[in-house]
């Protein structure tokens, strides 16, 4: 950590030269917080030191809530007692094979995978049926109280690596969907985040921001600006959100500012007191440059690991590390299935306590709404065990989701395939990876292309290609609206023959039986060396 005094002259100041809007009482709402930070954090580390007895503990109550559910019913979870059994009885799911009980859930049916009704469904990103390719999970109220224990988990772990004892003078700003549920029929539909923020307890509604009626606008350019103009002049301490967004929220703040004749070039000079973001959603390294440029080098950046499914699943400890502590004690129980073996018969699998560092895993999850055996679609590497660290890796089944939309191989398949019929084009092969962040934060789709056939028109091409993703995949055409926080995609036209040498430069020991349509960095700066030989 770069002590204050030691910054640049830009970034010296440490009060407001006008006053902002603080919370009362933090004279006694700090220590307390810290107290109980430091409390959870040494819960937590001594999980993560051997996590087999809060995994048992987590199989043991998911078994005792569904064993009178229809699912429970189904794989006679009654007489499971153990998690060999268990593994023996529940099979490996992915989402599309949970979707008859789901429909029955959305109906109103009681007793499915959980107890009760599920009042709750959260939207998120993913490759199978629902508008715009979303996926429909339940959440029911035990699993949102696992999860605001966890949204407590990240800001503790926040304070603990910080040292900070500063942080409930202020407010805590998140950047998440809009805190609206709709209504359908018996069950009210939202984002994960936007639900949690929309459910969060009264007690944490005092420090944190968005509130209503920002909160619930759902225009991603006109909420934007709205959360600068209302919070311009509020003591912001932490940021929360996906990476890819706060270039946004940066951008309109300095617009705001300036707009009240402020002079003002960095988010520092507005909310001196910010020193913490805590990230999720899409790796935070290429974004250091842009936090460092806007907010100063003294900044604490945690970042975590989670999802609609499960909620937390690892978050940064150390500051000087890029690998997540697992978090085997919030009613979430963890599988892991060598990415090798994932999608054959009998592939083996194994619980937390007994992972393997260094070996890449497809995660698979039981909820607290009853997703038992659920095939996350994430691979992750383990760096340490005892504690259980991680990084994670990629999809399953390939695909792009640099801002947390999660376009899926396919997605890029079908707009690829519309593209050509649009444009005359015919291809030898192709594959997409994600570029950035930019220099303006955004990130954008880029298209490496084989052609037999080169298409009508490039710009024709490239809009069919748009067209396409955003017809797939609701997230994406959120985030291209108006480039709000993803640009048009890019074409890469590579000379015949890169690709069949892309694939020989994969190797024989390549998951990946077929061309791969989508790929990560590392198999993208191999593409670009294969073409660099031409």
């Amino acid at each position: 950590m770069t002590r204050t005094s030691a910054l640049p002259s830009i970034f010296r100041t440490t009060v407001a030269p006008r006053r902002l809007r603080t919370l009362p009482g933090s004279s006694i709402t700090g220590p307390a917080l810290h107290a109980a930070a430091r409390l959870r954090t040494r819960e937590w580390n001594r999980a993560a030191d051997d996590p087999e007895l809060p995994q048992r503990r987590a199989l043991a109550w998911l078994l005792e809530q569904t064993a009178r559910t229809a699912l429970g019913r189904a794989h006679g979870l009654r007489r499971v007692g153990s998690y060999e059994a268990f593994r023996a009885a529940v099979p490996v799911r992915e989402y599309t094979d949970f979707l008859p009980w789901l429909e029955r859930m959305r109906a109103g049916e009681r007793d499915v995978l959980w107890p009760g009704l599920v009042p709750y469904f959260a939207l998120s990103g993913g490759t199978t049926r629902g508008p715009g390719g979303l996926k429909y999970l339940p959440v029911s109220r035990d699993q949102l109280r696992c999860q605001h224990r966890m949204a407590f988990d990240g800001v503790a772990r926040y304070v603990t690596v910080s040292g900070t004892r500063a942080l409930t003078g202020g407010y805590a700003l998140a950047l998440v969907p809009p805190a609206v549920v709709r209504r359908e029929g018996p069950v009210g539909v939202s984002s994960n985040p936007g639900l949690l923020h929309h459910q969060a307890p009264r007690a944490s509604r005092l420090f944190s921001l968005p509130r209503a009626p920002v909160s619930q606008v759902e225009d991603f350019e006109a909420r934007f600006t709205q959360l600068a103009e209302a919070y311009l002049d509020h003591d912001v301490r932490l940021l929360a959100g996906t990476p890819c967004w706060f270039s946004v929220l940066f951008e309109k703040l300095l617009a705001a500012a300036r707009a009240r004749g402020r002079r003002v070039s960095t988010v520092r000079e507005i909310w001196p007191n910010l020193r913490g973001v805590i990230s999720g959603g899409s790796n935070p390294g290429p974004y250091r440059a842009l936090f460092a440029q806007a907010l100063g080098p003294d900044l604490t950046l945690i970042d975590h690991y989670n999802s609609t499914e499960a909620g937390l699943i690892a978050c940064a400890d150390r500051s000087d590390a890029d690998d997540l502590l697992m978090v085997p004690d919030r009613g979430v129980f963890y599988e892991f299935i060598a990415r090798s073996e994932y999608g054959k018969a009998g592939a083996r699998r194994v619980p937390l306590w007994q992972v393997e560092a260094g070996v890449d895993y497809a995660v698979v999850l039981s909820t607290p709404s009853g997703l038992l055996g659920y095939s996350l679609g994430d691979v992750v590497r383990f760096t340490t065990c005892f504690p259980h660290r991680l990084r994670v890796i990629g999809r399953v089944h390939g695909g792009l989701s640099p801002a947390h939309e999660v376009t899926s191989e396919g997605m890029v398949e079908a707009a690829v395939a519309f593209a050509c019929a649009q444009t005359g084009a015919t291809l030898t092969e192709f594959t997409a990876a994600a570029d950035g962040p930019l220099a303006t934060g955004k990130t954008r789709y880029r298209f490496y292309l084989e052609l037999q056939r080169a298409p009508a028109s490039r710009e024709a091409f490239r809009a069919a290609l748009d067209e396409e993703l955003q017809r797939q995949n609701l997230l994406y055409a959120m985030y291209r609206k108006g480039d709000v926080a993803m640009l048009m995609p890019e074409l890469e036209l590579l000379p015949s023959g890169t690709t069949a040498r892309f694939m020989r430069a994969l190797g024989p020991r390549s998951v990946q039986q077929k061309f791969p349509h989508t790929v990560d960095g590392a198999r993208r700066d191999l593409l670009e060396r294969v073409r660099r030989e031409d």
